[in-house]
């Protein structure tokens, strides 16, 4: 391999250990920067997951425990023994729903006025008035109590039906003793909800009836909005349901139950962790999205409802510092590699011509070229060199002329005496 080319290759090995040092520095800080937006994010939705927990389980809990009232009991204890001692309790229910639906109608009038204005319902709707009167706001659209049959006998405000049995959240609570429904619009309250459904039972365990409370989500907003406010502009964070429907987007005008997916891109939502982060691409804008999500957990308010809370960070602004940082560094690496490739081209190639022309002069004194002799210049090793292979050449000269000469006078001698040897004959 040629000087110059060990020279250039020697040059180039240093701007690329630059670029390769500086790519893994900048990795390095990429993945602690990403890191730390994920743990801080992830305290941050967590946060927001418990307190939405907590608030469903202390709403679920005053339910319960009124529930379990002596005079809720009584009058779920009255109101069973009544249809038990019917020949067909289910066909009087369904007799009674039919009147119930049929508007205006006396008989409907005297039924709305039996259930709404008995003393358990009277009492329900003078709780719901404490409520909103210390919230500010309908916390409830409307209570109201079945018996063991699925017929409403208490009641805040007029139902659609007067039988719920055939209803999933009236199933789903006399089978597993407590049904929380997930978000949407209750069309009798009329306000965006769940359902809170408890099973009353009696001191046995006997079933007595099921209780439903709407509630307004405006408490779970306000949640949202509240950890919404101290985000980054370009920080979202949103509550969705287990299917990815969007309950709220932190103060922001938001449809319900509009799609939201596109907070769930990169996430395996067949196995999605209670706690976790994942990168994906904005399908609206293609640009990338970091996701920290909390998924409520089993056990808690709204662990039956697998709520999503997430927070997403514009990943591109994010990165921004670090992906300047790398092309910053391939810029420099590059700079050097041209700077070094200059400065090389600056001493290689007259370093390169100066070698040649010394190689030329060697294979010219091998010919037998004596009087060769190098231009010299400058004062470093190459002309030193120079110096000295014209001085060997001026003195392979003067030897080969030395040579010359006695040979000359070899032939001269040799010839006188080839003259001389015929005269002494």
């Amino acid at each position: 391999m040629k000087i110059a080319w060990k020279l250039l290759l020697a040059t180039c090995v240093v701007p690329v250990l630059i670029w390769a040092m500086g790519i893994r520095i900048a990795e390095i800080a990429e993945e602690s920067l990403l890191e730390s937006i994920k743990s801080a994010a992830s305290v941050e939705v967590r946060s927001v997951r418990e307190q939405i927990d907590r608030l469903i389980t202390n709403r679920t809990a005053n339910w319960r425990a009124y529930s379990r009232n002596s005079q809720v009991n009584e009058a779920l204890a009255e109101s069973n023994s009544r249809y038990a001692a019917m020949p067909d309790p289910a066909a009087y229910v369904l007799e009674q729903d039919r009147i119930w639906a049929a508007n205006e109608t006396a008989a409907s009038r005297r039924l709305v006025e039996e259930v709404m204005g008995n003393q358990l319902s009277r009492d329900l709707r003078a709780t719901l008035e404490v409520l909103n009167e210390v919230s500010g706001y309908p916390v409830f659209g409307e209570v109201f109590v079945t018996n063991a049959h699925g017929a409403n006998i208490a009641q805040t405000g007029l139902t659609s039906d007067f039988r719920q049995d055939d209803e999933e959240w009236w199933q789903r609570a006399a089978s597993e003793g407590i049904y929380i429904g997930d978000a949407g619009l209750d069309e009798s309250a009329g306000i965006f909800s769940i359902e809170i459904c408890p099973r009353i039972d009696d001191q046995d365990g006997t079933m007595l009836g099921v209780m439903k409370a709407v509630m307004n989500i405006r408490n779970v907003v306000d949640i949202v909005d509240s950890h919404a406010a101290h985000l980054a502009p370009d920080t979202e964070l949103a509550l969705l349901t287990a299917d990815a429907k969007i309950i709220r987007i932190g103060n922001t005008h938001t449809e319900p139950l509009a799609d939201g997916s596109r907070f769930l891109n990169g996430v395996d939502r067949t196995e999605i962790a209670p706690v976790a982060a994942a990168f994906g691409i904005d399908p609206r804008t293609g640009r990338e999205k970091l996701s920290a999500y909390a998924v409520s957990e089993a056990g808690g308010g709204a662990g039956s409802l697998g709520w999503i809370v997430v927070q997403q960070f514009d990943g591109e602004t994010i990165l921004a510092p670090i992906r300047h940082l790398k092309r910053q560094i391939v810029i420099v690496s590059l700079g050097a590699a041209l700077a070094g490739l200059v400065i090389l081209l600056w001493i290689a190639l007259p370093l390169g011509r100066r070698i040649g022309r010394l190689n030329e002069a060697t294979d010219a004194v091998a010919r037998g070229e004596w009087q060769t002799r190098i231009e010299t210049s400058g004062n470093d090793e190459i002309t030193k060199l120079s110096e000295r292979f014209n001085l060997m050449t001026g003195q392979l000269s003067a030897a080969a002329r030395e040579l010359t000469v006695a040979k000359e006078r070899a032939e001269d001698a040799l010839s006188l005496i080839h003259i001389s040897e015929p005269t002494r004959l």
